[in-house]
């Protein structure tokens, strides 16, 4: 293990909390100011998205480890967020990690068997963007166009359309087929790339994966 890794594994020591508490508070004091300024409820949309964007991060990635399960395979873990590590939680029987930065977040899945793990694999790459599409399916059948694509002034509906806005750039992001740096040194698929490579990879390459157990 690199010493980045190391570091990058150890929980945050208190200096390091205070920081991040001070930048949290002061970058959040600037945001409700510019709110406030000419305050207009429509302004509401831009917190509203943040607390969407950490929300549906954990929807995304706990969607992966959900359909890892259902298709019989195994999650060794569960990471939301990138940066210094805060702490560690067993969520549902999967220990799942938390760091400072609630921006992306990876799930490791390992098959269990060769049954279709092409197959299995694809499903859970797209498991994370389909979960918040499906969630923008649910609310648009339950609320109707009127109200996720008008524009109206009550909090509700610039919550449940700003909600849905995050969840379709999150999904339309991680369905584009690009590689990405890791933080290690190493290219991570995107879950659209993740989709298409999933069928190249070889049963004995799963094979390996089980082995590992």
């Amino acid at each position: 293990m690199s010493e980045f890794q190391e570091n990058e594994n150890k929980p945050l020591n208190p200096t390091e909390t205070a920081t991040v508490v001070i930048l949290t508070i002061f970058f959040g004091a600037m945001i409700f100011a510019s709110l406030f300024k000419e305050f207009s409820i429509y302004k509401l949309s831009v917190p509203i998205f943040i607390v969407s964007w950490a929300v549906l991060l954990m929807i995304h990635e706990f969607g992966h480890a959900i359909m890892a399960k259902l298709v019989g395979w195994h999650v060794d873990k569960v990471s939301i967020g990138t940066g210094r590590l805060i702490g560690v939680k067993k969520i549902c029987g999967l220990e799942t990690e938390f760091r400072a930065i609630p921006l992306s977040g990876y799930v490791l899945p390992r098959p269990a068997d060769l049954v279709k793990p092409q197959l299995k694999n694809f499903l859970i790459y797209f498991a994370g963007p389909g979960i918040e599409l499906f969630l923008v399916a649910v609310l648009w059948s339950f609320t109707g166009s009127e109200v996720l694509f008008q524009r109206q002034p009550e909090l509700w509906i610039i919550t449940i359309q700003t909600f849905c806005s995050a969840a379709v750039f999150g999904a339309f992001v991680n369905l584009i087929p690009l590689p990405f740096e890791s933080g290690h040194g190493k290219k991570t698929p995107s879950d659209g790339l993740g989709m298409i490579l999933s069928w190249q990879i070889p049963d004995s390459e799963y094979a390996k994966w089980i082995e590992k157990d």
